[in-house]
């Protein structure tokens, strides 16, 4: 899968990140670990719905997610 970059709903940003404070919308990317035992997902938030945009090059967290799924993957062997 590739990330996606979107707009959540403050019901939406709470489910991904419990305990943050919220108080409205946000927007949020989701990008695909690829981990020895299964599968998983990187998830960055912010507060403001348009700091991520569907738009949005993910070049970067693609390769932040394939660094991290590595390095997980590595630590959990």
């Amino acid at each position: 899968g590739y990330p996606v970059c979107t707009a959540l709903r403050e019901e939406e940003l709470a489910a991904l990140f419990p305990g943050a404070p919220h108080g409205g919308p946000g927007s949020a990317v989701l990008a695909p670990l690829a981990l020895g035992r299964g599968r998983g997902s990187l998830a960055i938030g912010s507060r403001d719905p348009n700091a991520f945009a569907p738009d949005m090059d993910t070049l970067f967290v693609t390769y932040i997610a394939e660094v991290l799924g590595r390095v997980v993957t590595r630590l959990c062997a």
